[in-house]
This record gives structure tokens, C-alpha cells and sequence, in this order.
């Protein structure tokens, strides 16, 4: 093992440290710029957690603008801080460590899907364990503590824990070793300064942002003193000033040229470069690099961080060079582009205040501020259980003050949302998170719950034996009970809207981070296999990495993981359906335990909306089988009732799904609405012919998310009234016969039945108005039930309780109108993937295919040719 090695991106780092399967690691700590955390929670935090660690996220607050929609975790399974700077925070550092290995990356990539996965950035991994550890992580060990005493005292802990784990493994090390890398810092100095003075040939110089004044290039070029010097961008994306550009490194006095980026050519995909590199050769041959976090800035390179940016970067030898191909290029082939200089941003002088971190205390919750407020402000709260659009006001928070504290009448749960409200200036703060101390000191990975039916496969449930059903109530029971003590109560003050609680109804709580692992750790690896329709990971080297082991479920209780990928993988036990499975027939004349089974379901039927989802699955699939294998009379329609009752609470929860979940739950829909509508005379509008029908419209809108693999799946163990097996390619032609039936009808339909009124203003226009907490989920799930061949479709959602949302749908764009409680109109726009429908579009990694225009405040060319379309001129309703 190489213990330094140049990637293009950490995660497979991560993946190899959870590979251990010991969880030794203590502390992960992630430092970067900007941050996603709803991608954060889908990718990382739990390969994190799996290796043992407690996490902590610090990032920029000069640019903190979080999705309250995306983070479901912040606070619960991990802390997360904000840091002021004089210019901007923006090292990237990874850093996983524990008293037997240490495994820290410094790059370029922040903590978003495009830092890790989109773009082209450049990472240095430094591995360590008890035998060998390169020398540079005593610099690491030093940032850290640098960085420490300007954070919140939680994150200040956390780095503070990880630079003396780091050390501490040093000491304990056979073989620590001068690898030639240095870890060079803002904290320590300014970046120039800390590179060799003069003796360089040749250097290379990429980033993908330059100062205006075009001085950092200059301060390179005046420290190196190359003989030749090259500059590469990437024509319209570098944000650069050509003629300053030029100008420096014509008064630097060495041959130079301007390139292209060759890997981006033209009829090339474009990828957004935005690693950072500084290459140079010495008159002796010698090669070197400085990568990691600084843009070729005066603000990064030259102010050092009591001036300027907080950055990281490594100076490694190389061998060969870090340089992508170029293709030549002329200044005046370079395009300007400019953007407002966010990296010279200073918090401490800016108009509104910001939350850097919210922690519960004893006294209550303590707030760690950018600055002291000049005037007393008021404290709002979004709590955790609530819709992210519900705020109430909490208390007051003084003047003065840098780390206030605020009384609260009730307990405030983790993960609850506060901002800050300036009478004076009437604005808000970003939200952040709030979080719960002694939930983010745990490393619950190691927690082992003691699940009934833990060792249960699905044909034990086809059995006589009454202690199994018993097994699984009582799991049921349990997880309904944690579920409910989950829930937060409401806040004690009123908001500024008044007193009326217009929360939305409660919602699934606790689900994992990882699909495969929460279910198995609920009901053990047999059942997890028979609720998600879905093989067990296999048990081989190159498929450990699986896309939906890692994918984020929201809300986790982090406490009720049990397991490691690799524990499931490594389990020789771990059941999985046969190819040959099929239907049980229960034909033994044992009326008592068909009578139990049927009273176990009218039981669980209302725990559908009140236990995880997965196990919703599990009761929903467990009836389907009884009722194919002749557990209720062919004349009873109590079985009718109660699926129809399931799939309809299912649709009306409130999961916020992932991909893999909603493809789950689509596909068991579909294949429970075709065992209902193959035992429905549908000449006959009776209740249980109506039950079906109301089912299905309020699953249709899920019809694109069925999946053929998952329906294959779940058909097994089922019949038709014929008594063969159930087809799957059956079912997947009645998802399609549903979808291809009117979509604007099902629409009017649906809604009206969920007690709303719909005026359909035109051919491609409907009106929606009652009573409702968000309008722009009702207008989302509107305009979700339309075919592509209907498009373009636009729906208003009025509620009586003040706000509106109008959304307008034509594949691939996505645009959402928003206003509510007077403020200024809101305009978004998403471009969605073939695989993607509205609503989709808002999932655990936040609001997929975002596209900027600026201020959410102004309008932008694709919303009004949108309107155009609809023969909308204004969307504010009449």
C-alpha cells in the first residue's frame, strides 16, 4: 500500500478504510467550501459512521445556503459548523482517522455531487497505519488544531480529537517517513511564501479562477522565476480577465503561452475542470506540484488567512506530471468571465446575521454567531417532524452577544431548523441545523439491535407455528412506538403568521441512510430481501461498492444500524428468494391460524403510516401472499379493503424517497393494484370495485418508477384467480394500460377527491384551491400524473391559508413559482433526466438538475417562453 497516492477522487478511499470491517476509525472530519449535505448524507456520512467515526462537517458561511428539504441528518448522526474568514474558508480536506489507520485526502473538491463526482478535481491521500505513515500528516495534525480555535466549540472538539489521534498514531508508528510531501496552509503563512524561491525551468499553472487584477499569477511566476511559463483554461468557464492575464505575464519577463484544455476539446463532453495545480521542473530534472484548495488568487496565494482565504493544499515530488493534454491557444481566443468575488467575501460585514452552529444545552440552545447582534433579534424554529415551510417563533436573542443562549419551554429535537429574524433590516438568516451533543459523540455504528425476527426467512412466515406471527407483531409494535418518539412536539410560541398550527400531517421518520441496512437491522437480512423485492449484496470483491447500499433513505436513527456492507456480505446465512420460488397453498385445515392471520393484518393495516417504510412493505406484501395462498374466502372483500387501505396510506406518506425506495414501492403498487384489479367486476361500481379505483389513481403518478426487476421480484410467492403463477410482465402491461388513460382526468379526479377544488382554466391549465400547508407539493404531484405526450402542463395551488405556487411542467424543464406569507415572488428552475419526473425531482440529495439564474427573486428567459407555451403572462393568480 502506497501510503501517499494523486486521485481523482476520495471516495474509493472511504469505501477502502469501511472495507477494514473493525470500525476503528474516532473522528471524520470534512472541511470545504460549499457543501451539499443532502448528497453529503447519500454518499459519505455513512461509509463514515461505518468505518466507526463521529462526523463533522465545517463549511464557508459566506456561501452557507442550505436545502432544509436535502438534510435529513445535521445534527443527529453529525455535526456541522460554519467558519468565518477574512476572504473565503475554502480548504477540502478529508480526513478519517483512528488509533490503528489514519486515511486523510487534500483536493480540490468540495463537499457537493460536483466536487466528488462531475467535475475534474485533484486529491492527495495520505494513508497511515501502525506500520507506515508519510510524515506530512504532522501538518495535517497542525492545520487542524489551527483551524480549531476559530469554530464553534463542537466542531472545535472534533478537529481537536482528530489532531491528536493523528499524532498519536505517529508515535505509536514502526516506520514514519519523509515521503517529500509538505502540507502547506494559510493558517501557517501566506501560500507563496511557503513555496521554494526561484530555480524552477518550466512551470504549468491551472485553476479555474483567477483574480481580476490577475496577481496570482504574477506572485507565481515573481517566487518560481521560470524560464517558460504556460497558462491553461477552459475558454468560457476559467473565470479569468484576458488583457490582465496577458498583461502579467508579459511584465513577468519569460516566455509564456495560453492553452487549451485538450481532455475538453471541441466535439469532446465538456467536463468542468476545477482541480487546482501548480507544476513546475527544476534545472536539475526534479518535477513538483502544489495542488489542493488555492485558486490562482491574490485572496488565496498571497494574503495569508488572517487576510485573506483559509487554504490547504500539498507539495508533492512527482514523477510524472499532473498536467492534463492542452491544445494551443491564443489570449484573444479566451473569453472573459466574471462573477461576483465570492472568495472576498467578509462575513463579519455583512448586512444579515448568521448562525454558525445551534447546540442543545442544558440551559437550552446555544447559538455560535458570525458576529454579535447590534440589536436584540428573534429566534424562529422549524422543528424536525415539521415541513421545512412551517416556522414558529422560539424567543428572543440578545444584542451583543456572541454565543447567546436561548430558553426554550420544550424540547428542541436535533435536526430542527432555526434562523435568526433582523426587525431592522426585516430579514432572515440561512437556517442551520440544530444539533444534539451527546447524539453526535456516539459512535453508534457499533449498537446492536435485537430484532424478534432477525433470523426469519420468508417461508418461515408461511408456517403453522403462531410464535413467528407473534415475532413479528412484536417488532412491528416496537418500531411504531420508536417512530412515535421520534416525533417533536410542537413549539411553544406562535410565529409571526399567528397561533394556527398549519403543520403538515407527521411524517416517516425513521428511515436509514441505507436502505439494505436499516430493513435488515429491523427485521434481519431474510425479510429485508422479501420487503425490497431485491437480491442480498453478493458476496464478491468487485461488487462491495453497490449503488444502493450506500443510498440515502432519509431520516436515519442512526442507533438502529447494525450492520457494515461487509457484515451482510460476509453473513453465509443470508437467504434470498429462489428463481424457482412459488405461491404457497395453504391447504391444511387449520382455521385457527388462518383466522390469526387475518386478525394480525386488520391490526397492522393502520402501522402502515407508522412504522419505516420498509417495513410498510413488508405487512403490504405479507397480505398480498396470504390472500393468493386462500387465507381469506373468494366471496370475502375484507382483503380488497385492507390492501386498498395500505397503498393508499403508502401514497400519502410523506417519505421523501430515494430512487431505489420509490422504485420499491412503485413496483410492490403495481403488482398489489393488479391482484386488486384481477378480482374486481369493474361493471360493478360497488365499494370494494371503487376502493381499487381510488387506489390506483393515488399510485398512478408512481407508474414510471415500476421496475421489471422489482416486479419479477415481488410476483413471487403470488397467483392469479386462475391459480397460475402471476406473471410480472402481466402487471408491468397494466402499469402501462394506467398510464396511457386520460392524465389530466386522473388529475381533476384525484385531487377533488382529496377534497380540493380543480378549475380547469384551459385545455392545459388547472386550478387547484383548498386547504393545504405546502401548495407546491400539491401543484408537484399535479402535474406528475400528466404523460409526456400531454406537456406542457401548469397548475396553480391556492391554499386558504395564505400562498400560492404555480408550476409549469414540459420535459426537460421543470419551473416553480412560489410566494407565501407577502414575500417576494420566487422563480426555480430544474432540468430533469428521461428518468426523472417532477416528482422526483426533489430528492434525499437535494433538488435535482438545478439551473441558476441568478436571484430566486427574478425572472429568467426559460420560465417566460414556458408561459408563453401556456398563454400565462403573469402566474400570480387572480
Amino acid at each position: 500500500m502506497s501510503s501517499v497516492v494523486q486521485a481523482a477522487n476520495p471516495l474509493p478511499f472511504l469505501l477502502e478504510e469501511e472495507r477494514h470491517g473493525d470500525h476503528q476509525a474516532t473522528e471524520a472530519i470534512l472541511l470545504t467550501f460549499n457543501v451539499d449535505l443532502g448528497f453529503f448524507e447519500a454518499r459519505a456520512l455513512g461509509v463514515c459512521m461505518s468505518a466507526g467515526a463521529r462526523v463533522c462537517v465545517v463549511a464557508d458561511a459566506s456561501v452557507w445556503s442550505p436545502d432544509p428539504y436535502a438534510a435529513r441528518l445535521a445534527g443527529r448522526d453529525y455535526h456541522v459548523g460554519l467558519a468565518v474568514s477574512p476572504g473565503a474558508f475554502h480548504p477540502k480536506l478529508i480526513a478519517v482517522v483512528g488509533p490503528r489507520r489514519a486515511l486523510v485526502a487534500v483536493g480540490s473538491g468540495n463537499l457537493t455531487m460536483g466536487g466528488w463526482q462531475h467535475n475534474a478535481e485533484t486529491w492527495t491521500v495520505f494513508r497511515a497505519d501502525a506500520d507506515q505513515a508519510p510524515r506530512a500528516l504532522v501538518g495535517i495534525a497542525d492545520v487542524l488544531l489551527d483551524i480549531s480555535s476559530s469554530l464553534d466549540p463542537i466542531a472545535s472538539d472534533a478537529l481537536v480529537r482528530a489532531a491528536r489521534e493523528i499524532r498519536g498514531l505517529l508515535d505509536r508508528c514502526a516506520h514514519v517517513t519523509d515521503t517529500g510531501h509538505r502540507i502547506i496552509a494559510s493558517t501557517q503563512g501566506s501560500i507563496i511564501t511557503q513555496l521554494p524561491e526561484g530555480g524552477a525551468e518550466e512551470v504549468w499553472m491551472y485553476a479555474p479562477f483567477h483574480d481580476p487584477r490577475g496577481k496570482g499569477v504574477a506572485a507565481v511566476l515573481q517566487r518560481l522565476r521560470p524560464k517558460r511559463a504556460t497558462v491553461m483554461v477552459q475558454p468560457g468557464l476559467t473565470v479569468v480577465v484576458p488583457e490582465t492575464l496577458e498583461r502579467s505575464l508579459e511584465d513577468s519577463g519569460v516566455a509564456w503561452q495560453v492553452v487549451a484544455d485538450g481532455e475538453n476539446a471541441a466535439g469532446q463532453p465538456r467536463i468542468y475542470r476545477h482541480g487546482k495545480i501548480i507544476e513546475w521542473t527544476t534545472w536539475t530534472g526534479d518535477r513538483f506540484a502544489l495542488t489542493g484548495s488555492p485558486n490562482l488568487s491574490y485572496a488565496a496565494l498571497v494574503a495569508h488567512a488572517g487576510h485573506g482565504n483559509t487554504e490547504l493544499a500539498v507539495l508533492s515530488p512527482i514523477t510524472e506530471t499532473l498536467f492534463p493534454p492542452v491544445t494551443p491557444l491564443t489570449v484573444a481566443e479566451v473569453p472573459l468571465v466574471q462573477i461576483n468575488p465570492l472568495e472576498a467575501r467578509d462575513v463579519d460585514q455583512q448586512g444579515s446575521p448568521i448562525i454558525l452552529s445551534a447546540v442543545l444545552t442544558d440551559e437550552g440552545l446555544q447559538l455560535t454567531l458570525a458576529r454579535p447582534l447590534s440589536i436584540p433579534a428573534t429566534l424562529e424554529v422549524s422543528l424536525r417532524a415539521d415541513t421545512p415551510d412551517t416556522w414558529a417563533a422560539l424567543g428572543p436573542v440578545a444584542a451583543e452577544i456572541k454565543t447567546p443562549i436561548v430558553s426554550t419551554l420544550t424540547p428542541i429535537p436535533s435536526n430542527s431548523r432555526v434562523r435568526l429574524y433582523d426587525h431592522a433590516n426585516e430579514a432572515y438568516s440561512p437556517l442551520m441545523y440544530v444539533t444534539d451533543p451527546n447524539q453526535v459523540a456516539q459512535r453508534r455504528i457499533t449498537t446492536r439491535v435485537s430484532s424478534r425476527t432477525a433470523s426469519l426467512t420468508p417461508a418461515d412466515l408461511w408456517g403453522e407455528d403462531l410464535t413467528i406471527l407473534n415475532a413479528l407483531a412484536s417488532d412491528l409494535a416496537d418500531l411504531a412506538a420508536d417512530v412515535a418518539a421520534t416525533k417533536a412536539p410542537s413549539a411553544s410560541a406562535a410565529g409571526p403568521e399567528g397561533p394556527e398550527d398549519t403543520r403538515d400531517p407527521a411524517k416517516d421518520t425513521d428511515t436509514s441512510p441505507w436502505l439494505w441496512l436499516q430493513t435488515a437491522a429491523h427485521h434481519g437480512p431474510g425479510l429485508a430481501v422479501f420487503a425490497l423485492g431485491m437480491p442480498a449484496p453478493p458476496a464478491t470483491a468487485e461488487t462491495e461498492n453497490l449503488g444502493w447500499v450506500d443510498q440515502l433513505v432519509n431520516d436515519s436513527e442512526a442507533e438502529l444500524i447494525e450492520d457494515t456492507a461487509e457484515y451482510v456480505e460476509a453473513d453465509e446465512n443470508t437467504p434470498t428468494d429462489s428463481p424457482t420460488a412459488v405461491a404457497p397453498v395453504h391447504t391444511w385445515d387449520l382455521d385457527a391460524v388462518r383466522r390469526q392471520r387475518r386478525r394480525r393484518i386488520e391490526k397492522w393495516t393502520p402501522l402502515v403510516s407508522a412504522v419505516p417504510i420498509a417495513s410498510s412493505l413488508i405487512v403490504l406484501r405479507l397480505t398480498l401472499v396470504w390472500w393468493s395462498a386462500g387465507d381469506w374466502d373468494e366471496d370475502d372483500h375484507q382483503p380488497h379493503h385492507l390492501i386498498a387501505s395500505m397503498l393508499e396510506e403508502i401514497a400519502d406518506r410523506d417519505v421523501d424517497a430515494s430512487q431505489q425506495l420509490e422504485e420499491c414501492i412503485a413496483s410492490l403498487g403495481a403488482v398489489a393494484l393488479t391482484m386488486l384489479e384481477d378480482r374486481i367486476d369493474p361493471t360493478n361500481l360497488n365499494e370494494t370495485t371503487l376502493s381499487f379505483y381510488r387506489a390506483r389513481d393515488k399510485l398512478s403518478y408512481l407508474g414510471l418508477a415500476a421496475q421489471e426487476n422489482h416486479v419479477e421480484a415481488y410476483c413471487k410467492f403470488l397467483r392469479m384467480p386462475s391459480g397460475l403463477p402471476l406473471d410480472p410482465g402481466h402487471v408491468m402491461d397494466r402499469v402501462r394500460s394506467w398510464m396511457a388513460e386520460d392524465p389530466l382526468a386522473d388529475v381533476v379526479e384525484a385531487v377533488e377527491y382529496e377534497g380540493h377544488t380543480v378549475t380547469r382554466v384551459s385545455a392545459r391549465l388547472l386550478r387547484i384551491e383548498g386547504t393545504f400547508s405546502n401548495p407546491e407539493q400539491i401543484a408537484i404531484r399535479a402535474v406528475d400524473r400528466v404523460d409526456d405526450s400531454n406537456l406542457p402542463i401548469g397548475v396553480w395551488a391556492i391554499s386558504d391559508r395564505g400562498g400560492w405556487a404555480f408550476v409549469a411542467w414540459d420535459r426537460p424543464d421543470l419551473i416553480r413559482v412560489t410566494q407565501s406569507n407577502g414575500r417576494p415572488m420566487q422563480w426555480r428552475h430544474q432540468r430533469l433526466t428521461s428518468l426523472l419526473g417532477p416528482a422526483s425531482s426533489s430528492q434525499s440529495d437535494g433538488l435535482r438538475g438545478v439551473v441558476k439564474h441568478g436571484p430566486l427573486i427574478k425572472r429568467f428567459p426559460v420560465a417566460d417562453d414556458m408561459l408563453g407555451k401556456l398563454g400565462v403572462i403573469d402566474p400570480t393568480p387572480s
